[in-house]
């Protein structure tokens, strides 16, 4: 699942996901509350991330439509990437 967790009394932003090709760098969110979180993504074909949210951000999977990715030089590389399995991959 891709969304915000609730553990000891805090919440987290987790991200699992394939990038397979280490093509991307970062993942932008943007949640309901206005709050935009940035989280690394590592150059590995499965990876699990996370970072603490604000408490008002509320729990719940997060659609990976609305999420941002980038490249380790800082551009934008959404439009270019096939998200529709949860999978990070270059289109075809």
């Amino acid at each position: 699942m891709n969304g915000v967790v609730e553990e000891g009394g805090e919440k987290f932003l987790l991200f699992l996901g394939r990038n397979p090709q280490g093509e991307i760098a970062a993942a932008e969110f943007a949640m309901e509350t206005g709050d935009v979180y940035e989280i690394g993504i590592p150059e590995r074909e499965l990876f699990l991330v996370s970072t603490p949210v604000d408490e008002a951000v509320p729990e719940g999977a997060v659609s990976l439509e609305g999420i941002r990715f980038y490249d380790a030089q800082g551009r934008d590389r959404t439009e270019e990437l096939d998200r529709s399995s949860g999978r990070i991959a270059g289109r075809e």
